[in-house]
């Protein structure tokens, strides 16, 4: 089963971020604007529009009131979650910013650029902290550690760094990959840290020691982005070989593959309960179901969507089994499922309600 005529985006999708309640997500694509959605109800609360290039990065602050969104055109917008307004610009790098990242304590934001660097910025104020020279290539993303003191960066130059947040010196640099580092990620007690790579791998890190604690190795092609379930025990790696890989993190051993997309996996992220992991690909925001890893079904824009997605022709998963079924526009569902499909403004057809175990949504067969 796939999304294949449910668009969330005009164009592709870049990365997608579970807000600290789990109540929003938060995508980013390169049609230059961040769309905001109601997790539950499946539908878009806000598109947000103000940069001027491809949207690369978002990241929620850590009491969910201000999103930051890191673009192609070289800065930073801060948004208000609540009311979808830029609250500032940051201006400084000079190339596309490709990562961001909030501080725990939410007063500083870390953003990653192809000019080489990281640069540190007072959240409150909007003005640059530090910048933190030492790689030789494009930084690809970043990520605080969970206590707020280290700032780990992802590069093209095959390398990861670590950074003491409060002085700006490196720490060290973690060497290993073979290609370019992609996605950094801390655990959620911080001892150990993930790295994704081009060179097809996942790496884990011992953050004390700089030590490679093991290679992560099953993906076909390049890994996109990592990250850790909420209580550590899992890893997702998304990757150009157009799946999902769910990682044992305690053995290093595979769980399970999830298949679902039609082109390379650009970002995947856990809800802060575990309970849904998102990944993007393509045009494309699949939901899926932990740790089961269900199908649990995708987020759409009918304003983006081709013409075929308004067909009548749809399935849905429930408990692992599908139920296929035409529905009129405002019919009620078959037993088992739990969503009721309702007219809004007359030809746009949303689902409302949700699941009480697992978010279910609607989308072609």
């Amino acid at each position: 089963m796939a999304c294949s005529q449910l668009y969330a985006h005009e164009d592709e999708v870049s990365t997608v971020k579970f807000s600290p309640d789990s109540a929003i997500l938060a995508s980013a694509s390169e049609d230059q604007t961040v769309k905001l959605w109601d997790v539950a109800r499946g539908q878009v609360l806000r598109t947000l529009r103000g940069h001027t290039d491809w949207v690369e990065s978002v990241a929620f602050s850590p009491d969910g009131r201000l999103l930051a969104s890191g673009s192609g055109d070289n800065t930073v917008i801060l948004w208000d979650v609540a009311t979808g307004q830029v609250l500032r610009t940051l201006r400084g790098h000079t190339d596309w910013v490709e990562s961001v990242a909030f501080s725990p304590d939410g007063r500083l934001l870390a953003s990653g650029s192809l000019d080489n660097t990281v640069k540190l910025w007072d959240v409150a104020t909007g003005q640059e902290v530090r910048t933190l020279s030492g790689h030789t290539d494009w930084v690809r993303s970043v990520a605080f550690s969970p206590d707020g003191r280290l700032l780990a960066s992802g590069s093209l130059d095959n390398t990861v760094k670590l950074w003491d947040v409060a002085t700006g010196q490196e720490v060290r640099t973690l060497r290993g990959h073979t290609d370019s580092v992609e996605s950094v990620a801390f655990s959620p007690d911080g001892r150990l840290l993930a790295s994704g790579s081009w060179d097809d791998t996942v790496k884990l890190w011992d953050v004390a020691t700089g030590q490679e604690v093991r290679t992560l190795s099953g993906h076909t092609d390049g890994v996109w982005s990592v990250a850790f379930s909420p209580d550590g025990r899992l890893l997702a790696s998304a990757s150009d070989d157009q799946i999902v890989k769910l990682w044992d993190v305690a053995t290093g051993q595979e769980v399970r593959t999830l298949r679902g997309h039609t082109g390379r996996v650009a970002a995947v992220d856990f809800s802060s309960d575990g309970r849904l992991l998102a990944s993007a690909s393509l045009v494309r925001i699949i939901l899926w179901s932990m740790p089961q890893g269900y199908l649990a079904g995708c987020l759409f824009d009918l304003a983006v969507s081709s013409s075929d997605a308004k067909g009548v022709k749809y399935s849905i998963e429930v408990g692992g089994q599908v139920v296929e079924y035409t529905l009129p526009c405002g019919a009620k569902i078959p037993p088992g499922a739990v969503c009721v499909c309702n007219c809004v403004g007359g030809s746009v057809c949303s689902c409302v309600g949700h699941c009480a175990v697992v978010y279910h949504y609607w989308y072609p067969n």
